[in-house]
């Protein structure tokens, strides 16, 4: 199955691949620190934008802003990585599948996507440690249409979230682990 997870990956583009593989072992790391380590968050961890497939590479590549209406299709991409999981061994791993649907989802639960009316705790734990390792990859490497910040930096802004896009806790135990 691990071929086929990277065979899955090598269809992205390169820095989709790279990040879904930087946040894949930060969660692992980051999970096995809080002792909670499990090779179901790994892969998917490693497959959490496998939905990007079905999104128009110009606009996963694109460099500047996007519109409203490019947004709105990225927002789908944890819709369409579930479609994908369908035809997959994995369709019934929940474990895999959390990671996948909701790793978008904001603690508070506003502006969350896909909708849900998951919110705080009610949020699987793995789909809000995904959430933390996601962000903080994204802010700290260059992905095109971002300007890269320090690891530093990014943990002041993931603070600034705490409570509100992620689990306090989580926040709190993810500095400890950076540090």
């Amino acid at each position: 199955m691990c071929i086929y997870i990277f065979s899955c990956l090598e269809k992205l583009d390169s820095i989709t691949k790279k990040h879904s593989i930087n946040v894949a072992n930060l969660v692992k790391k980051f999970s096995s620190f809080l002792e909670i380590s499990s090779n179901d968050m790994y892969i998917g961890a490693l497959l959490h934008d496998i939905g990007k497939l079905y999104i128009p590479q110009n606009i996963i590549l694109k460099k500047s802003k996007l519109t409203k209406e490019e947004i709105d299709m990225i927002k789908l991409h944890p819709e369409y990585g579930m479609k994908f999981i369908e035809n997959t061994s994995y369709k019934d791993n929940e474990i895999i599948c959390n990671c996948i649907r909701y790793h978008h989802l904001k603690y508070n639960g506003e502006n969350s996507y896909p909708e849900s009316s998951l919110i705080y705790n009610d949020i699987p734990l793995e789909s809000r440690i995904i959430s933390i390792c996601d962000s903080f990859d994204a802010m700290t490497q260059n992905r095109g249409y971002n300007k890269v910040i320090s690891a530093k930096e990014a943990v002041k802004r993931i603070n600034l979230e705490k409570g509100k896009q992620f689990d306090p806790v989580l926040v709190d135990e993810f500095v400890k682990f950076l540090s």
